[in-house]
């Protein structure tokens, strides 16, 4: 079936194109609009990256050595998408990992 933008893509609901399932995925690399140093992030408000990794981290507890959770997300983005001031963050938004920059590198502390 195609989307609303007339692009091919697996039916939601077959199980045989369900590639992925929690714990799989090692890395995954976020895009975003906007980033700050703790590692939140601006998306564009549909919330498909924040459902995709809930659905990815489902079942998952985090260890006791303190190693985080699979997938590790890396967030990847231009110099002026950093900001200072930080982004506000929902209860349902993941705070990334990691941050790079061309320029700086970030990696974020976990609670």
């Amino acid at each position: 079936p195609r989307n609303k933008w007339g692009i091919p893509e697996a039916p939601a609901d077959d199980v045989k194109y369900q590639i992925a399932h929690s714990g799989d995925i090692d890395l995954l690399i976020v895009p975003g609009l906007g980033f700050d140093e703790n590692g939140g992030r601006l998306g564009q408000g549909k919330g498909y990256y924040d459902r995709f990794i809930h659905s990815m981290r489902e079942g998952q507890t985090q260890q006791d050595d303190g190693a985080s959770l699979k997938p590790i997300l890396l967030a990847v983005g231009l110099t002026p998408s950093f900001v200072q001031e930080g982004i506000p963050m929902m209860k349902h938004d993941f705070q990334m990992d990691m941050l790079v920059l061309p320029d700086a590198m970030f990696t974020m502390e976990k609670n």
